[in-house]
Protein backbone atom coordinates (compact mmCIF):
# COMPACT_ATOMS: atom_id res chain seq x y z
CA UNK A 1 0.00 0.00 0.00
CA UNK A 2 1.24 3.56 -0.91
CA UNK A 3 1.81 5.91 2.10
CA UNK A 4 -0.92 8.58 1.44
CA UNK A 5 0.98 11.28 2.89
CA UNK A 6 0.87 14.09 1.38
CA UNK A 7 -2.34 13.86 0.25
CA UNK A 8 -3.69 13.73 -3.20
CA UNK A 9 -5.32 17.42 -2.66
CA UNK A 10 -2.14 18.55 -0.86
CA UNK A 11 0.01 17.28 -3.83
CA UNK A 12 -2.46 18.81 -6.60
CA UNK A 13 -1.89 22.02 -4.37
CA UNK A 14 1.60 21.52 -4.54
CA UNK A 15 2.32 20.66 -8.01
CA UNK A 16 0.04 24.08 -8.76
CA UNK A 17 1.26 26.58 -6.36
CA UNK A 18 5.47 25.45 -7.07
CA UNK A 19 5.24 24.64 -11.02
CA UNK A 20 2.39 26.15 -12.24
CA UNK A 21 1.00 22.41 -13.28
CA UNK A 22 -2.93 22.36 -13.59
CA UNK A 23 -4.25 19.09 -12.47
CA UNK A 24 -7.57 17.74 -11.70
CA UNK A 25 -9.97 14.82 -12.31
CA UNK A 26 -12.29 14.71 -15.68
CA UNK A 27 -15.31 13.82 -14.60
CA UNK A 28 -16.88 12.50 -17.91
CA UNK A 29 -13.37 11.09 -19.14
CA UNK A 30 -12.50 9.54 -15.69
CA UNK A 31 -8.79 10.70 -16.74
CA UNK A 32 -6.67 12.29 -14.52
CA UNK A 33 -6.18 15.69 -16.85
CA UNK A 34 -2.75 17.99 -16.34
CA UNK A 35 -2.62 21.11 -18.07
CA UNK A 36 0.89 22.70 -18.74
CA UNK A 37 0.84 26.11 -19.49
CA UNK A 38 4.27 26.55 -20.22
CA UNK A 39 4.05 24.50 -23.12
CA UNK A 40 -0.02 25.70 -23.99
CA UNK A 41 -0.59 21.92 -23.72
CA UNK A 42 -2.84 19.57 -21.79
CA UNK A 43 -2.82 15.66 -21.16
CA UNK A 44 -5.31 13.39 -20.16
CA UNK A 45 -4.86 9.50 -18.89
CA UNK A 46 -5.31 6.76 -16.59
CA UNK A 47 -2.59 7.61 -13.52
CA UNK A 48 -2.85 3.34 -13.66
CA UNK A 49 -1.49 3.10 -17.24
CA UNK A 50 1.98 5.23 -16.00
CA UNK A 51 5.07 3.93 -14.50
CA UNK A 52 5.48 6.02 -11.37
CA UNK A 53 9.82 5.85 -12.25
CA UNK A 54 10.45 9.16 -13.24
CA UNK A 55 12.89 9.89 -15.55
CA UNK A 56 14.89 13.25 -15.34
CA UNK A 57 18.06 14.38 -17.89
CA UNK A 58 19.56 17.14 -19.54
CA UNK A 59 20.49 17.63 -23.19
CA UNK A 60 24.10 17.40 -22.64
CA UNK A 61 24.20 19.13 -19.37
CA UNK A 62 22.93 22.03 -20.21
CA UNK A 63 19.65 23.64 -18.39
CA UNK A 64 16.55 23.24 -18.42
CA UNK A 65 16.18 19.59 -17.07
CA UNK A 66 13.31 17.27 -18.83
CA UNK A 67 11.35 15.55 -16.28
CA UNK A 68 9.69 12.35 -18.14
CA UNK A 69 6.44 11.04 -16.84
CA UNK A 70 5.64 7.99 -18.95
CA UNK A 71 3.07 5.17 -20.22
CA UNK A 72 4.44 1.94 -18.75
CA UNK A 73 6.52 -0.55 -21.37
CA UNK A 74 5.95 2.49 -23.53
CA UNK A 75 2.35 2.11 -24.56
CA UNK A 76 0.73 5.22 -26.08
CA UNK A 77 -2.40 5.75 -23.95
CA UNK A 78 -1.64 9.38 -23.29
CA UNK A 79 -3.69 12.18 -24.87
CA UNK A 80 -2.26 15.46 -25.82
CA UNK A 81 -4.26 18.07 -26.45
CA UNK A 82 -2.95 21.84 -28.08
CA UNK A 83 -4.66 24.91 -29.35
CA UNK A 84 -5.18 24.66 -33.22
CA UNK A 85 -3.90 21.10 -34.09
CA UNK A 86 -4.79 17.68 -33.45
CA UNK A 87 -5.48 15.75 -30.05
CA UNK A 88 -2.15 12.59 -30.19
CA UNK A 89 -1.80 10.27 -28.00
CA UNK A 90 1.33 10.09 -26.85
CA UNK A 91 3.88 7.68 -24.24
CA UNK A 92 5.49 10.38 -22.32
CA UNK A 93 4.98 13.73 -20.39
CA UNK A 94 7.88 15.94 -21.15
CA UNK A 95 8.07 18.98 -18.27
CA UNK A 96 10.67 21.51 -18.10
CA UNK A 97 12.25 22.61 -14.87
CA UNK A 98 15.54 25.25 -14.21
CA UNK A 99 17.28 23.03 -11.74
CA UNK A 100 18.44 20.11 -9.93
CA UNK A 101 16.08 20.53 -6.57
CA UNK A 102 13.05 21.62 -8.89
CA UNK A 103 13.73 18.59 -10.70
CA UNK A 104 13.54 16.03 -7.63
CA UNK A 105 10.91 17.55 -6.10
CA UNK A 106 8.29 17.87 -9.17
CA UNK A 107 9.72 14.17 -9.79
CA UNK A 108 8.66 12.68 -6.25
CA UNK A 109 5.32 14.97 -6.57
CA UNK A 110 4.56 13.64 -9.80
CA UNK A 111 5.53 9.90 -8.57
CA UNK A 112 3.41 10.21 -5.66
CA UNK A 113 0.56 11.48 -7.82
CA UNK A 114 0.43 8.68 -9.96
CA UNK A 115 1.04 6.05 -7.29
CA UNK A 116 -1.91 6.70 -4.97
CA UNK A 117 -4.02 6.89 -7.78
CA UNK A 118 -3.03 3.16 -8.69
CA UNK A 119 0.29 3.17 -10.65
CA UNK A 120 3.20 0.13 -10.14
CA UNK A 121 6.38 0.21 -11.31
CA UNK A 122 7.34 -1.38 -14.75
CA UNK A 123 9.91 -1.12 -16.90
CA UNK A 124 9.01 1.82 -19.33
Amino acid sequence: MVDASPTYAETIEFLDQRFGLKVGFGELSRKLILRYDYARETYAFDAKDMNPEILAFTNRGVRPINIVLGCRNGQRKIEQFRANSKTTMNSEIHIYVGNPIEEDKLSKALSHLVRILGATKEAF
